[in-house]
């Protein structure tokens, strides 16, 4: 109430800055919304542009969506010059500093397992009154299975052996809390964009493959999942450059 009233007296952007690891309008204790006064900035995990470049100048991938034709595009991309980065390296320690920094993968794998812990004890009881949660740990756990998938409620309901309901409420407790985003279907019909299931990426492929259980990437390889990594990080990729530097443009599967 008191940033309310503060804003409402003198309008000068960038009074105040919110931070917090959940979305706070999901939040009950919060009774003002701020709405009409705030913006919202997601800030995502590290990306490959950070971690291998300098950051001088723009990615070179945003010339590429910008090109009018696919024979534009081809013509950019074949001059550019590629880099060597470990894709599978990147792609299995995640975006998160600390775990991309920590080169001991015990010490990885625990620290990991200290963010979920204090993940459902801190962020999904502020949240939501959950009492079971071993239920949501699960369901956590169950929906990383099915990333770089076209999303089914249903299935993970059956899979998880939660009732629907409780099912989408623990959905959107991921949604809310940025560990998982959709991606919408394109159709040149807006109304088929809203109404056909998306597909369900997360926000980190480190967290993704710890909550699976695998601890090597021979591991993701040797049980099939490793072209889902590589996907569900190319998306998570481009949606962050886009993000950042085309914000009114939108990707689709």
């Amino acid at each position: 109430m008191a940033i309310k009233r503060i804003v409402d007296e003198k309008r000068k952007p960038g009074q105040f800055i919110i931070t917090a690891s959940a979305n706070i309008t999901f939040l009950p204790k919060i009774s003002e919304t701020l709405a009409g006064r705030i913006i919202f900035i997601d800030l995502f995990r590290l990306t490959i542009y950070e971690i291998s470049s300098h950051l001088k100048d723009e990615p070179k991938a945003i010339k590429i969506f910008s090109c009018a034709t696919a024979e534009r595009c081809w013509k950019l991309l074949n001059r550019i010059e590629s880099k060597r980065i470990d894709l599978r390296k990147i792609t299995f320690r995640g975006g998160f500093p600390v775990a991309w920094l920590e080169d001991n993968d015990v010490a990885r794998q625990e620290w990991f397992k200290g963010y979920v812990r204090t993940y459902l004890e801190r962020d999904v009881r502020d949240l939501s009154r959950i009492q079971k949660l071993y239920d949501y740990q699960r369901f956590l756990s169950l929906t990383t299975f099915h990333f770089s998938q076209i999303l089914s409620r249903s299935d993970l309901a059956r899979d998880s052996g939660i009732p629907y309901t409780t099912t989408n409420h623990f959905f959107d407790l991921l949604l809310a809390t940025y560990q998982v985003f959709l991606l919408q279907p394109y159709f040149r019909n807006i109304g088929k964009r809203l109404i056909n299931s998306p597909k369900l990426l997360w926000n980190d492929t480190g967290l993704a493959l710890h909550l699976q259980g695998i601890n090597h990437w021979a591991d993701a390889e040797r049980l099939g999942r490793s072209a889902f990594l590589i996907e569900n990080k190319i998306v998570l990729e481009v949606n962050i450059i886009l993000s950042a530097y085309m914000p009114l443009v939108k990707i689709y599967y």
